[in-house]
């Protein structure tokens, strides 16, 4: 058997080692996630971070579910208002809650949006469920936007000041605070 022989062999059994344990950590195997960030913290660390993102998961079950799984110009064209409208939101510089609520903006919006593409069909007693599912997600958007305004008066302006130790006066050297001469 040759090196290269050896090498691929070897990396054949570590992937089918891999796929194991990440298939038992995902049916809840605390034994296969301890054993996989011992042995292989790098890729432990790789699959942990694929689920830590959970607000995006939610985003991109919603944009699926607005357009359908196909319409893929549709998905990118939702996802690039999403984009737009999250970086309008945040602003120069916004705190952890902020960010937090605007997370939840973008879910009602998202919430309110498919509300208003679903079709009552024919029936009166749909159309009234249509219209009462519309009118709850667009109050929970609004809502939402009126607690993040509502922080953001709480919070005040972001100012920073800076205040210097020293002070520089004009032809007569420096002058630090307290000093007299």
């Amino acid at each position: 058997m040759t090196r290269k022989e050896k090498k691929e062999m070897m990396l054949k059994a570590r992937d089918e080692r891999l796929t194991y344990l990440s298939k038992r950590v995902e049916e809840g195997g605390q034994w296969a996630l301890d054993q996989l960030k011992q042995t292989e913290p790098a890729f432990a660390e790789k699959m942990i971070a694929k689920y830590d993102d959970l607000q995006k998961k939610v985003e991109n079950f919603l944009v699926s579910n607005l357009g359908g799984e196909k319409n893929l110009f549709f998905r990118e064209g939702v996802r690039r208002q999403m984009d737009q409208l999250q970086s309008d939101l945040y602003g120069t510089s916004s705190s952890p809650l902020e960010r937090l609520m605007v997370g939840r903006i973008l879910i009602c919006w998202l919430h309110a949006l498919r509300a208003d593409v679903i079709d009552p069909g024919e029936s009166l007693q749909n159309a009234s469920l249509v219209q009462e599912t519309r009118d709850r997600t667009n109050r929970r958007f609004l809502r939402a936007c009126r607690e993040l305004a509502e922080v953001r008066k709480l919070l005040g302006p972001n100012i920073q000041v800076n205040v210097a130790e020293k002070i520089n006066v004009l032809n007569a050297g420096i002058v630090t605070k307290g000093d007299t001469t």
